[in-house]
């Protein structure tokens, strides 16, 4: 008999972590984590209808779209300027790791079948660079999109 009771304890304590485990489990993957992160200014369609090729000077550039984030330059006198925009956020996996965490029983991840092999973040980062000739007028514009 007394063999039974601790044996239905013993069961019940796992029915308890059990629960404890799916609501940190359900509380991490609805509670998303995003992160907007801007690293320079990446103008809008708008404003780069408002600068043109071979036409453009670096000041009405800058006046139009403000200071690039980064300025390269070249050994033969041309200027790259660059404005970069990402935006990224947090996986539903990455976010369910760092809730189980903060579980007081080690390893209660890997014991629900919780293993994250994927990567913590994703996003896409936008680039434009502007090339300027020597002369400080606007000769080429390129666009990148960086997915990660």
């Amino acid at each position: 008999m007394n063999n039974d009771i601790n044996q239905k304890e013993h069961l019940k304590g796992i029915c308890v972590l059990k629960q404890v485990g799916m609501i940190i489990l359900i509380v991490g993957l609805t509670g998303c984590v995003t992160n907007d992160s801007t690293m320079g200014v990446y103008p809008n369609t708008e404003k780069l209808n408002q600068i043109h090729l071979n036409k453009s000077s670096k000041e009405e550039v800058e006046k139009v779209l403000g200071k690039p984030k980064k300025i390269i330059f070249d050994s033969d006198d041309t200027e790259h300027w660059i404005y970069k925009t990402t935006d990224d956020h947090y996986t539903d996996a990455y976010a369910a790791k760092k809730a189980l965490s903060f579980a007081p029983v080690p390893f209660l991840g890997t014991a629900l079948g919780v293993v994250d092999t994927s990567p913590s973040k994703t996003g896409v980062t936008h680039t434009l660079s502007l090339i300027f000739t020597k002369k400080g007028v606007l000769q080429d514009i390129q666009r990148e999109v960086e997915h990660f």
